[in-house]
């Protein structure tokens, strides 16, 4: 039965604006007499917790307070009510011989409905790989199968009544369609979304996917129009948010076509480790590692994707076509070729089937599916319009931003040959060699090169700090310059007095000796936190004295714009150690925190700014 009453719970979180949906996975019952099933049913309702979390869409109740609601309860219990999430997930394991029955479900409360159900067997020696298996495949379908019981409902209401998810998810679902009106349909809900949450990055991120459809495969006249609107709006997602695993994929792939590979890299092996359980994000990387010339990772990443979303197989398998083709099963690639006759989603799709049974050796075929392709480049390129028959080569060669040299290049040169083009197709791209000292900024992204690594790291905004430093070595950079911000010279106040001064001074002596000691027995951990306590002292003590060394008056905001630059400056060292350990420490040695910041090493480094 429904539950009594107006306020929902669909009905709250719309009324607040709320840009999630509550999602609450309840204990699992073991229902066989054998109670070693009891620590199985707690630990897969903790993993399918810690699982569902990775979906930033939805809002997932702890472990330590869903824990307490006994499952046998229904949904419209107090307890589950108390909870105010919109949908439940809860179930039971049995054990009977050597098989376990696993059986899993997703109710919505608003209605007490069931939404979905499964129901999973196998042998129990296999219990672990069982729990894994189910995890994944079953944290996918519930996301699904939430997505389109969100959406049916959603439909009903007017736009004005939806919350930032809700317009989200309708936008997102206009995406699918693939056409120019459900693309500007798309963007009304994304724009909705950001009117009423200016800070919720998944609407940046579907702006940025509209703009991202036309740019890749539709309008190809506004290739640079298009481009340009889809990663400025992934930059803001991530700006705003960067864990968004989608706006991450998206700058993956627009780095990717702009032949910055290295950042494409970045930022796609980021999507997959803050998501790996998000098929769209792992068919889409996959496709871009094969441009990358990680093949054989880009089809692992292809068949998770298909176990993991049995239901996406017909739109994923074009991507399996390429990957195979690229892993030299020309055979395997065919084979999925054959099940998607007549619905090539790629317009060059059929001269990828057409390179493989070039390799094959069957020029019939061969020259069948590169008049289909053909075919496809004056329908959906070109408009109609007449063209030389090396144009849809040229068109293809621009559209795949092959890193190296693979072998697609290998078929691109026997067309081009055929075809009587001069230039052959010759994609072996040397990677430009790092200078050995680089700290730049290109695109928002910070590219560094130090002691015979580089790194490629996101923007925050101690490493602009770093940056300013790393220009002019030893010259003292006050706080609010880097700041970029002004500090007022009335409203002063005594810093300490010079009581205060003197236990300093006394805890500065303390601080040496401990950092001689740590020196001594080589404690780098221990001897870096102690010499940026000392650096900080005496930094604030230089700034707080006068002459003669009386206590000086100071603005009562420069200890604060010195705190924020300090906690910026050592915190991007800190993301900085985590991949690039020796730089991390040369500078940490080498920069000075305080009112006045400076960079100090001991031997000059010739950095390339």
């Amino acid at each position: 039965m429904p539950n009594s009453g107006s306020n929902s719970v669909k009905e709250q979180s719309t009324a607040s604006g709320q840009t999630e949906v509550g999602v609450a996975v309840l204990p699992f019952k073991n229902i066989s007499p054998d109670s070693s099933l009891d620590h199985i049913c707690q630990g897969f309702m903790l993993e399918l917790i810690t699982d569902f979390s990775r979906f930033k869409s939805f809002k997932i109740v702890s472990y330590n307070s869903s824990s307490l609601i006994d499952p046998d309860v229904t949904t419209e219990s107090e307890a589950v009510r108390n909870l105010n999430v919109d949908y439940i997930v809860k179930g039971t394991f049995s054990h009977r011989n050597t098989i376990v029955n696993m059986y899993v479900q997703l109710i919505s409360t608003y209605d007490n409905r069931l939404v979905w159900a499964g129901k999973y067997q196998d042998n129990v020696d296999h219990i672990f790989t069982i729990e894994e298996n189910v995890l994944e495949q079953l944290v996918v379908a519930l996301q699904q199968q939430l997505n389109a019981d969100i959406i049916s409902d959603y439909k009903k209401k007017p736009l004005a009544n939806l919350n930032a998810y809700a317009c989200w998810l309708l936008g997102f679902n206009e995406l699918k369609k693939g056409t120019l009106e459900a693309d500007e349909k798309a963007r009304e809900y994304f724009q909705q979304a950001i009117d009423i949450d200016p800070q919720y990055s998944k609407a940046y991120t579907g702006m940025s996917l509209s703009y991202f459809n036309e740019w890749s495969c539709q309008i190809w006249d506004r290739w640079d129009v298009s481009r340009k609107g889809a990663f400025e709006y992934a930059k803001k997602a991530f700006d705003i948010d960067d864990n968004d695993y989608t706006a991450a994929l998206v700058l993956g792939r627009i780095y990717l076509y702009n032949g910055a590979y290295d950042t494409a890299e970045h930022f796609l092996r980021k999507a997959i480790r803050l998501n790996p359980n998000d098929t769209d994000v792992l068919i889409q990387a996959a496709s871009c590692f094969a441009f990358l010339g990680y093949p054989a990772e880009g089809l692992k990443m292809y068949y998770r994707a298909m176990n993991l979303n049995p239901a996406a197989n017909d739109s994923y398998r074009s991507y399996g076509i390429i990957l195979h083709f690229e892993n030299g099963e020309y055979e395997k690639a065919l084979e999925i070729a054959q099940l998607d006759i007549g619905r090539y989603g790629w317009v060059d799709m059929p001269a990828f089937i057409a390179a493989n049974y070039y390799m094959l050796g069957d020029e019939e075929k061969m020259n069948e599916y590169w008049q289909i392709f053909v075919d496809q480049y004056k329908d959906k390129i070109a408009y109609g319009r007449d063209f030389s028959p090396a144009e849809p080569l040229e068109w293809m060669v621009r559209a795949n931003p092959q890193k190296v040299k693979s072998k697609i290049t290998v078929f691109w040169n026997y067309m081009r040959s055929r075809l009587n083009v001069e230039q052959p197709a010759v994609f072996e791209k040397k990677k430009i060699k790092s200078p050995p000292f680089l700290f730049r900024q290109h695109d928002g992204v910070w590219h560094i090169a130090y002691d015979g690594k580089d790194l490629v790291m996101p923007g925050v905004k101690g490493l602009a700090d770093i940056h300013k430093l790393l220009s002019a070595p030893a010259r003292e950079v006050h706080c609010s310059e880097l700041m970029g911000t002004s500090i007022a010279t009335d409203d002063n106040y005594l810093i300490f007095d010079e009581k205060a001064k003197k236990e300093y001074r006394e805890k500065i002596t303390r601080l040496k000796e401990a950092i001689a000691n740590a020196e001594r027995t080589g404690a780098e951990s221990k001897l870096r936190k102690l010499q940026e306590e000392y650096d900080q002292l005496i930094n604030y003590l230089a700034a707080s004295t006068g002459l003669g060394g009386k206590a000086r008056k100071a603005n009562p905001l420069i200890d604060k714009v010195r705190s924020a630059v300090t906690w910026r400056i050592r915190n991007a060292i800190d993301r900085i150690e985590k991949k690039h350990p020796s730089l991390a420490k040369h500078l940490s040695i080498s920069i000075k925190t305080g009112i006045y910041c400076r960079y100090s090493p001991e031997n000059p480094v010739d950095w390339s700014l």
